[in-house]
């Protein structure tokens, strides 16, 4: 029984090391969040993902959809989602025997706030970032 306990807590440690927990819905990031989140972004397949998911909206697309749409093999894909969806970028949830996922439109809200917080002096509109493109 012991012995079932120290396994227990070994993967419970391993979970916690391996996996970053996104910052609250609403919370401003930090600078390594933000790392995080671009470092998920900077591969080209992983970018495809997050355009094809937010291109679907709130209705998203199933991994066999999504592999379809981006040209990469079920095992390839499932890597790149897992990716995304520890930096915050996507969700899912379970439609009968599929798996839906959607592009996270708050982790991503706050990834370009982030990156456009100081922009133009406090004065976003001098830039154009009023008017969605």
């Amino acid at each position: 029984m012991l012995r079932g306990a120290e396994n227990s807590h070994s993967i419970q440690h391993i979970m916690s090391e391996s996996f970053e927990i996104p910052p609250a819905p609403g919370a401003p990031l930090n600078t390594s969040d933000a790392v995080a989140r671009l470092s998920a972004l900077a591969q080209e397949t992983r970018l495809a993902v997050v355009r094809a998911l937010v291109k679907a909206g709130p209705d998203g697309m199933a991994a066999g959809d999504i592999a379809e749409r981006v040209s990469a093999s079920p095992t390839a894909l499932s890597f790149h989602l897992k990716e995304l969806q520890a930096g915050g970028l996507l969700r899912s949830r379970r439609r009968g025997r599929f798996v839906i996922y959607t592009a996270d439109i708050e982790g991503l809200s706050t990834l370009v706030d982030f990156l456009l917080n100081d922009c133009c002096q406090g004065r976003p509109e001098i830039c154009g970032l009023a008017t969605p493109r």
